[in-house]
């Protein structure tokens, strides 16, 4: 378990969206935060398994943006795998933000956003600070694959390339077998 707390964004149309200071797995241990986030209109959805998909079991940390990377990922959340999105705090992925949302008066629930990005949960991390880095390192300590897609060097700069990686599964004794994948 990681010890940040991280906020969890729930997709579904026509709701407030607003984050749970939370991580996932509190939800199901505490039924008196699911309580909380329900009196305050927010609503907590389980993750749907299948344990007959293929990827079922795999955990694939998502930090890509766009196009390619989130159709990607989708394609293999559809498939059984569980998907965590890094988004930036505050702002999201700035597909949020395009034409024709969900909601009238909304600007964070595009069409297109929710297709490409449904069946994911998605986590708000701040990439700029060590902190952040830190909860993403945690995540991909466990994770199965690791993918993204910013310009080249970038996630270099970050401390999150392939050395990172594959240092923090193998410093824990778990085998370094993720695949880090460049879109």
């Amino acid at each position: 378990n990681l010890s940040v707390v991280m906020c969890v964004h729930i997709y579904e149309a026509g709701r407030d969206h607003q984050p749970l200071g939370a991580m996932a797995q509190v939800h199901q241990r505490h039924p008196a935060v699911r309580e909380e986030a329900r009196d305050r209109g927010q609503v907590i959805l389980p993750r749907v398994s299948d344990d007959s998909l293929p990827l079922h079991g795999l955990l694939v940390v998502d930090l890509t943006r766009v196009l390619a990377g989130p159709y990607c990922t989708r394609l293999l959340a559809d498939l059984g795998a569980r998907v965590i999105k890094i988004e930036r705090p505050g702002e999201g992925d700035e597909m949020r933000g395009n034409p024709h949302q969900i909601e009238a008066g909304r600007e964070d629930q595009s069409t297109y956003f929710a297709r490409v990005n449904a069946g994911k949960e998605s986590v708000a991390v701040d990439l700029s600070r060590p902190e952040g880095r830190d909860v993403v390192l945690g995540l991909a300590r466990h994770a199965d694959v690791f993918i993204e897609n910013f310009a080249p060097g970038v996630v270099s700069r970050l401390g999150l390339d392939y050395p990172a990686i594959n240092g923090v599964k193998t410093a824990t004794g778990v085998s370094a077998a993720t695949r880090t994948i460049r879109i």
